[in-house]
């Protein structure tokens, strides 16, 4: 029994984080986008920026796609700092927000 919790210990400590929650999304993105991707910051309005739902073309498209689309983008300069693995998170993240719509 000891043998199976040890290994079900590894096998989790080995298994990638992810934050369903859209943490990384929230901390990342959501100062430009707001939290839940509806352009409702202050950044936002001060931005013009669009809610994330009015972007139909993201419904269509994969995390990858949109990560890739995001570091292409010369608006989004500011992410350079951001790892890929958080990038493709936070893209993840996206893709649940415009399966929603506005």
């Amino acid at each position: 029994m000891r043998a199976i919790v040890a290994l079900l210990v590894v096998l989790g400590a080995a298994a990638p984080v992810r934050s369903e929650d859209g943490a990384t999304f929230r901390a990342r993105c959501g100062p430009c986008h707001g939290e839940t991707g509806r352009a409702d910051s202050m950044e936002a309005r001060a931005l013009k920026v669009p809610p994330l739902q009015d972007y139909k073309r993201l419904r269509g498209m994969t995390a990858a796609e949109i990560a890739a689309l995001v570091r292409r983008n010369p608006k989004h300069a500011v992410v350079t700092n951001v790892s890929d693995a958080d990038l493709l998170e936070a893209a993840e993240y996206v893709t649940e927000l415009v399966r929603v719509e506005p």
